[in-house]
């Protein structure tokens, strides 16, 4: 496709640019001698006639000397590829996995901020910069975030602001090799930058992305949680950093606790089994606004409870409810028989108390599949996985979600969640595409022998609800299948490039169906097993 934008003369490489000035979002001004290209407060200009290019960025102005003038050809301007991408600071580098060349920002240096209003590190770039992070996941002192497509020049540096918050900084290029690149789908650079960050303590430095770079803000963070008891009471100890007074509610059988501004670094499920105290639960909320959500569940009712607050830590004191005991009848010795004693048969087939990790595919940098450029997979994977949440809640079950925005998860990521959690059951939801418009239909994903009869049971549920094609159930090696230790099922239950099922799609109620009927297989394996 780019090579029709190329032109070879005397064995220099010219570039005509104009097909990606507005995917690159740069405005566009021309005149007959010049050409100016401005993005957010730098402007680039073009001299026809010079090898001399001019840019400014808020009243400081530099020069820049090009390998070659721009040439005029069949009514277009091209350019001299190096220069004009070293003049917008972009690098060009080869990937040999995938045969093309990647277009890389440039990350020059690392700025510190200590300020009442302002306190963290900027990655400092003239682009945007996106970014992989699992930071529930990390090692509360350990931080990692993974840039894609960029390329670093900025030195590991220190600050009185450093020292005090942070043991090591490193920031180094990474590049991936075929494996790493082909096991992990959301990275799709070769050419990345990894950022490493080892703190004092349980304190969170959360990506925001700016306009250009990368702002890395300190953020208080929810990092233990531990669960105590005596004969009466039970005492739940939220620790973290700067730790704020949060909002509460209470919600049918939930005590519910928002604390805003802070990062979540807590295990999502925490079982206790009580008879009225169930379980904790926690999650990041939201990121815009940033906020962390805490619960306690209980199978009856919420009782009264008290808070015991200090600067790094939240204590939550409530009373032990046990059963109440039945009140003994005494019978007449004459009318005394003897019965023999028939304990309470219990199911484990219900799904009430079965941990199940919903997987909605794709997200944050990796859209998944893209249709008439409007359409990513990874909105819709995420909508019907909390249509299904609710669901497989309402029965009692504990879900987890991989993710519950529109943010990067790695498969690693996911995968760890789910063996950490100890989890029933892994369902990863995605939504299939094909270069032949005509395909539709569904399938199902298994890996371990294990998986097969939740994947028949739920192909076999979504072809009867939608009276779709049935394209069967299907042995794969996809990571997140063989990396799981539970029975862990891929599903494509429609094609988002064909057009009947994307028009089905559009519809809430078609996806609510959909959740409904990936609801009902798990049921159905539930009952079969």
């Amino acid at each position: 496709m780019l090579s029709k934008y190329i032109i070879k003369v005397k064995n220099k490489i010219y570039f005509n640019p104009e097909y990606i000035f507005s995917s690159f979002k740069y405005s566009i001004t021309k005149k007959t001698s010049l050409i100016r290209l401005t993005y957010n407060d730098f402007s680039y200009t073009f001299d026809f006639n010079s090898r001399v290019w001019r840019g400014s960025y808020k009243g400081y102005k530099w020069s820049f000397l090009a390998s070659d003038p721009i040439l005029m050809k069949n009514n277009k301007l091209y350019f001299p590829i190096n220069s004009f991408f070293s003049f917008l600071d972009y690098s060009l580098a080869y990937n040999s996995i995938s045969s093309t060349y990647e277009l890389l920002d440039n990350i020059h240096s690392i700025a510190f901020f200590n300020t009442p209003k302002k306190k963290g590190l900027s990655l400092i770039s003239r682009h945007k910069l996106t970014y992989s992070s699992d930071i529930s996941e990390h090692n509360p002192f350990l931080q990692i975030l993974i840039i894609p497509f960029s390329k670093s020049f900025a030195s590991n540096s220190d600050s009185s602001f450093l020292s005090s918050k942070i043991d090591s900084l490193k920031i180094s290029n990474k590049y991936l090799t075929f494996e790493q690149l082909h096991s992990s789908h959301d990275l799709n650079s070769k050419n990345n930058t990894k950022v490493s960050i080892n703190t004092k303590s349980s304190i969170s430095f959360f990506p925001q992305p700016s306009a250009s770079g990368l702002f890395l803000s300190v953020k208080k963070m929810l990092s233990t949680v531990h669960v105590s008891k005596n004969s009466s009471f039970y005492n739940i100890k939220l620790s973290g950093t700067n730790i704020d007074s949060p909002k509460i509610y209470k919600e049918k059988k939930m005590l519910i606790f928002d604390f805003n501004d802070t990062v979540n670094s807590l295990s999502q499920l925490k079982k206790v089994n009580g008879y009225n105290f169930r379980s904790i639960r926690s999650s990041q909320l939201s990121v815009s606004p940033l906020t962390s959500r805490f619960v306690l569940d209980f199978n009856h009712k919420v009782p009264d409870y008290k808070i015991i607050k200090n600067k790094d830590s939240l204590t939550l004191r409530f009373k032990i409810v046990n059963p109440a005991k039945p009140p003994v009848k005494i019978a007449s010795a004459s009318r005394t028989k003897k019965t023999k004693y028939k304990p309470k048969r219990t199911s484990s087939r219900g799904l009430r108390n079965k941990v199940i990790i919903l997987d909605p595919g794709h997200g944050g940098i990796d859209p998944g599949a893209v249709v008439n450029r409007s359409l990513y997979e990874k909105k819709y994977t995420l909508d019907i996985a909390k249509r299904l949440q609710k669901l497989l809640e309402k029965e009692g079950a504990y879900v987890i979600m991989t993710r519950t925005s529109d943010s990067t998860r790695s498969l690693q990521s996911r995968v760890r969640l789910a063996n950490k959690q100890n989890a029933d059951l892994f369902l990863s939801i995605h939504l299939n595409s094909f270069k032949n418009s005509r395909v539709y239909g569904a399938q199902s994903f298994y890996s371990k022998s294990k998986d097969r009869k939740l994947a028949i049971h739920l192909q076999k549920q979504i072809t009867h609800d939608f009276k779709t094609k049935n394209l069967g159930v299907s042995r794969s090696r996809f990571f997140v299948l063989r990396h799981t230790k539970m029975p862990s099922v891929l599903l494509e239950p429609m094609f988002m490039t064909n057009r009947k099922e994307r028009k089905q799609l559009l519809s809430t109620s078609y996806r609510t169906k959909l959740a409904n009927s990936i609801f009902q297989g798990v049921k159905n394996y539930y009952k079969d097993t």
